[in-house]
């Protein structure tokens, strides 16, 4: 699912460039780039956060973390690149929002939240109960709701 939604993004980038722009809303496009921004941050923040924080062995993927991190950004959702992954097919809309460009996009957003769902799992393999109260303590895509959560917290 990884490659299909990464080919779905490149095919949605390349139609804003083949696709005439037929609407265009004043301001959309600082929209689009504030939201490409905050993508940018939770694509690349997770890499320093679990190569610090992962005990990744050496040499080895920044995926590859021996202990769970749930601190810093994954104290507020679970899965943050995969956030800013989903953001990138509504930036790519709001530059050219037009109906194929959407399609492509929605597509690549089902891709993302099937590979949620299996990446949940195998975390749930790897780190068992812990990762189990994880999941009730943190939203895996909704950032609006961790702020929430994490200001509640005792």
């Amino acid at each position: 699912m990884h490659y299909l939604a990464g080919v779905l993004l490149i095919l949605q980038f390349g139609m804003i460039w083949l696709l005439d722009k037929q609407i265009s809303i004043q301001g959309l496009d600082f929209l689009a780039l504030g939201l490409w921004l905050i993508a940018m941050v939770l694509l690349f923040l997770p890499i320093i956060t679990l190569s610090r924080k992962g005990k990744v062995p050496e040499k080895r993927s920044y995926v590859e973390t021996e202990v769970l991190v749930d601190s810093g950004l994954y104290a507020i959702v679970r899965h943050p690149q995969y956030l800013g992954w989903i953001l990138m097919y509504v930036v790519v809309f709001l530059f050219n929002p037009r109906w194929e460009i959407a399609v492509v996009g929605m597509a690549g957003m089902v891709c993302m939240f099937l590979v949620v769902k299996q990446e949940e799992g195998l975390l749930i393999e790897k780190f068992g109960e812990r990762y189990v109260l994880y999941i009730q303590s943190v939203p895996g895509l909704n950032p609006f709701l961790g702020i929430v959560r994490l200001m509640r917290r005792p």
